[in-house]
Order: structure tokens, then sequence, then C-alpha cells
């Protein structure tokens, strides 16, 4: 799928791993985990980036999300979207983990949801779940860099 933007070619590949622009002076070309068609519809990029990430929480492990790029671009989109088919990476995966739950086979079994959901701005960080929150500090330990004061939704 190739669109033209200002007399530039951006080109990705078959696969999706690698993105191409090419002006009238050279060509360059990035390489990445998996590149998105303008075209892609939320449920796609869902399935290919996050629904691992879903899966692996319910067996215990703790998952980040990452949204990341220049202002304008669909981060924001990406993960709230909007309603039903367009809704988002946070509304899917909030969906999926809960009818996990809730379908969980061993009664028994006892789950502990904590979300934070937070942004990083011009090298500020603020909480998304309580917006009083603004300009949080990035605190470094042995066992690496975290935002303590962010809200944890339970």
């Amino acid at each position: 799928a190739s669109t033209s933007a200002s007399s530039s070619l951006i080109d990705v590949s078959d696969f999706g791993e690698r993105l191409s622009v090419v002006d009238k002076f050279n060509t360059q070309s990035f390489t990445y985990d998996r590149v998105f068609d303008p075209s892609t519809d939320q449920e796609s990029v869902y399935l290919s980036c996050v629904a691992d990430v879903t899966l692996s929480v319910l067996e215990g492990y703790n998952g980040s999300i990452i949204a990341y790029g220049q202002t304008g671009t669909g981060k924001t989109y990406t993960i709230e979207g909007g309603d039903d088919d367009t809704r988002g990476i946070i509304p899917r995966a909030t969906e999926e983990l809960f009818k996990n739950i809730e379908n969980s086979a061993n009664v028994s079994s006892k789950f502990l949801v904590r979300v934070s959901y937070l942004e990083i701005y011009n090298e500020k960080i603020s909480d998304l779940i309580d917006p009083s929150r603004k300009d949080l500090a990035c605190e470094r330990t042995a066992k690496g860099a975290y935002t303590s004061r962010v809200c944890r939704s339970m």
C-alpha cells in the first residue's frame, strides 16, 4: 500500500515490517515489528499487537502498551478509539481481560487487576485516570525507573 504525501512516496512492505519514504533525492527505509497501513482497522491492530499481552496478564505477567509518535498521528484514537467496531486498545483489552476472568474454569482462582493510564508529553508525566495529577516525577532505583504516584485503578 502506497500513499503520496507532498511529493514523497510512503511504501509499506507486503509483510508490514518495512516502511520506505521516497522523495526526489533519496530513499529512507525503516524496519519495525509491524507497520500498519492507514486503512488498518482497530481490531487488526489489537489482534496483532495487544491480544498476546492481554493473555499474558492473565498468566500473571505485567503488561504495558505504549503508543509513541508525533502529535496528531492517531495515538489517542488507537488507544481509546470510538464506539463499537472503532473502539481502541483499552476497551478491547479490558473486555477480553474480564471476559476471560468471568469464564475462568478454576472457580478458586483470584484475580487482582490494577490499571495505570498515563501520558508523557513534553517530558512531563500526567495521570490520565486522575487528571489532577500532573507533572509526576520519574524515580530511578536499582530495579529501574517508575512513577510511584500514578493512580492504579482497581
